[in-house]
């Protein structure tokens, strides 16, 4: 019952946006797809229907916000259309833009460079994935990195998606279309090889944004299919997969997927009858930084809960998780009221920048924002993008073609033609 509910107002979502990509439809979508395929593979637990209303509720409050947001502008901003997809007033100094590609791309290799003699004192990274995965949930690294290195790989990992949009738009010569793919293959390396995830499907998701928003609809099969193997590929090199026959690969790696993006559901259940506080990076880094400056001025200071490992929920007889979806984030710190204004401020700040997506700036902000939505069946990724999303913004301002630093000569940078 609660699935056809979901899949009835979906329906109604796009009926009144009639369009695929927005917000107050995508993220209901999102939901529902995943109801529908916990309910389609079996072997996993149910979702009760009190904790399920809960998740519908919350969604539907942020399409409210969302499709209410939409109301209020749609005087200003026009409906969605793919056959004319272009961004306006896009112009980048490509100088500016080729030389960080140059710093960045030499600052990866040794980032990547600290990591071998680790990595090849491993049998196999299957071996390797499962240490330094144990060793980030303990906070022991394996291998210390500096602030330094820690900018390097944020900046590298938000200027790919740039380089993303010039590879599917720009005309260059094959040798730096190879270097172009070769700088996200240091990403993704730079990304995966600590053993963390999350940042490297907030890239990967915002590229298949970009890829939908230039190739339309139509290509979502294609995109997904493109996505889905590249996972697979990770996955069969990182986890020890099951033998068996190429099926009973594909099955299991299915599940996994299946595990990774949406029994985050069942184990919301878990944390809707047994309250416990889900920390969140974001939000604990903000909460201290306020202490330290009311501890200046003598004022108590704002609790935190200790946060122990969290707990794994089984979330079938042969699975478990510990992610919890990132309503369970918000009801931790906000409560379950809170919460919903959190739903609405979000609702607000994602609808607006998709309406301005025409802009440059608003596109490749709203592909980070699109990864977000995606991956809000994890954990909270909103707040945690902001980071990211700042990043985005200082480089699309030093890479603008009329700021402050183009009007010094740089003849030894080679420029591409124009967008």
């Amino acid at each position: 019952m609660i699935t056809l509910t979901f899949i009835l107002t979906t329906l109604v979502l796009y009926i009144l946006v009639r369009d695929f990509l927005h917000p107050a439809f995508f993220l209901f979508f999102f939901f529902t797809v995943g109801y529908i395929l916990l309910d389609i593979v079996p072997g996993y637990y149910s979702v009760r229907i009190e904790s399920s209303f809960v998740i519908y509720l919350y969604l539907l409050i942020f399409s409210t916000g969302s499709f209410l947001t939409t109301i209020l502008l749609k005087k200003k901003y026009k409906k969605v259309d793919f056959l004319k997809n272009g961004l306006k007033q896009f112009y980048l100094n490509k100088r500016i833009l080729n030389f960080l590609f140059y710093i960045f791309f030499i600052g990866l290799l040794i980032y990547v460079y600290r990591y071998l003699n680790l990595l090849f004192s491993y049998s196999s990274l299957a071996e390797y994935y499962y240490e330094m995965r144990k060793a980030s949930l303990t906070g022991n690294h394996l291998v210390k990195n500096n602030s330094f290195f820690a900018c390097i790989l944020s900046f590298s990992s938000v200027l790919s998606i740039i380089i993303f949009y010039r590879i599917l738009t720009e005309k260059s010569s094959v040798l730096f279309k190879l270097l172009f793919i070769s700088f996200l293959i240091l990403v993704s390396i730079a990304q995966t090889i600590e053993g963390a995830r999350s940042t490297i499907s907030l890239i990967y998701i915002s590229f298949m944004y970009i890829y939908l928003f230039h190739k339309g609809i139509s290509s979502s099969f294609k995109v997904i299919s493109y996505f889905l193997f590249v996972v697979f590929l990770l996955s069969i090199n990182t986890r020890n997969i099951v033998q068996g026959d190429v099926f009973g690969i594909l099955f299991y790696f299915f599940k996994h997927i299946i595990l990774y993006a949406y029994g985050s559901l069942i184990a919301f259940d878990y944390f809707f009858n047994n309250y416990f506080f889900i920390e969140s990076n974001f939000f604990s880094r903000m909460t201290d930084k306020l202490n330290s400056y009311l501890d200046i001025f003598d004022i108590a200071v704002i609790n935190k809960p200790d946060n122990p490992l969290m707990n794994y929920t089984v979330i079938s007889s042969e699975q478990r998780t510990n992610i919890y979806t990132c309503f369970a984030t918000y009801i931790s710190y906000f409560g379950y009221y809170g919460t919903v204004l959190v739903l609405m401020f979000n609702s607000f700040i994602i609808t607006f920048v998709y309406l301005k997506r025409y802009n440059y700036i608003y596109f490749f902000l709203y592909s980070l924002f699109f990864a977000t939505l995606c991956l809000s069946s994890l954990k909270e990724f909103f707040f945690l993008s902001f980071p990211y999303s700042l990043r985005l913004l200082i480089l699309l301002t030093i890479l603008s073609k009329y700021n402050f630093f183009a009007r010094f000569p740089m003849p030894f940078l080679k420029s591409y033609n124009k967008i």
